[in-house]
């Protein structure tokens, strides 16, 4: 299984945004990469038109992190990993970033 983003990686604002991520096989993420309207229209029939495009608008918004958030990013997700494997929840110390849909 890969991480498949609705909208590319490359843009940092929504790079780790959870409503930005989804489980995908390899020759799914693939698929996506050259033909996203698909997985465009998936996303609009599961969350909405609304969740789309403020999620679409949000890629749009250049977003830079400094160092000490990269390492908190870098944390929160070391953490949540560890709570799943224990059966609880962190939260997010990313002011803006979105861990959910």
């Amino acid at each position: 299984m890969n991480c498949g983003h609705l909208f590319t990686r490359a843009r940092y604002s929504t790079r780790w945004d959870e409503g930005n991520a989804f489980a995908q096989t390899a020759g799914e993420n693939m698929v996506h990469e050259h033909d996203p309207w698909p997985f465009y229209k998936f996303f609009i029939e599961t969350y909405g038109q609304a969740k789309f495009d403020e999620l679409y608008s949000k890629h749009h918004r250049p977003r830079r992190f400094i160092t000490f958030e990269l390492l908190q990013i870098a944390s929160y997700y070391n953490t949540k990993l560890h709570c799943l494997e224990l059966g609880c929840e962190p939260t997010c110390p990313i002011e803006g970033l979105s861990t959910e849909l």
